[in-house]
């Protein structure tokens, strides 16, 4: 299992949002992967980049260095595609670093130098296409869990409302019954108190007789 280890010097206020990105992007870490470093450091001059990985293929190490700049971004998604996209070169890391091999190889300075660029052009196209599909695919599988958990949702309302119907049912049955129950119990009752001062005029009378 991957780990995610936070140098002392990251900022605490950035935690949660690449605790966020791990969470939501566990999937895609290749398994080759051990450990995740983040390092916070400042700006450096004339660098546009927000944020750079390296992965070391044969540590099975990715460390992953996060620019003061990152701290200017104001949009979230913009955050976000750029860790995305910066991850995606863990995938073609060992690639890249065997073609530039290669490309030392080379005697003339000048072929040298277009082969840096074709393969550094090469390897950025090849990321950014990635991190486009992946981005793509997780936005559709979570909408897919979305639905699916509506429909889950749903067919619980369903369970409970059947099951609500059938307490309302029994209950009003059961309610019926004892409302019935009473009723007849009031109507005896009168019959009772009746049978009872016939009884007791039979024995007046009798009595009356006797005397």
């Amino acid at each position: 299992m991957t780990e995610f280890i936070f140098k002392r010097d990251f900022p605490d206020v950035l935690r949660p949002e690449f605790e966020r990105y791990f969470e939501k992007y566990l999937l895609i870490i290749p398994k080759w992967v051990n450990s995740v470093t983040l390092h916070y450091q400042p700006q450096p001059e004339d660098y546009e980049a927000i944020m750079e990985v390296i992965a070391r293929t044969e540590y099975r190490t990715v460390d992953i260095i996060v620019y003061s700049d990152f701290l200017m971004v104001d949009k979230l998604d913009r955050k976000e595609k750029a860790f995305l996209h910066e991850f995606c070169h863990v995938f073609y890391a060992q690639l890249h670093r065997q073609a530039l091999g290669l490309a030392d190889l080379l005697k003339d300075e000048i072929a040298q130098s277009l082969a840096y660029e074709g393969l550094r052009m090469g390897n950025e196209a090849a990321t950014e296409d990635t991190c486009t599909v992946l981005s793509d695919l997780l936005e559709k599988i979570s909408k897919l869990e979305a639905l699916v958990n509506i429909q889950n949702s749903n067919k619980l309302y369903k369970v409970n409302e059947s099951v609500v119907d059938e307490f309302v049912r029994t209950t009003l049955v059961a309610g019926k019954a004892n409302l019935n129950s009473v009723e007849q119990k009031q109507v005896k009752l009168p019959v009772i108190a009746n049978n009872k001062a016939q009884s007791a005029a039979k024995v007046a009378k009798t009595r009356k007789k006797v005397k």
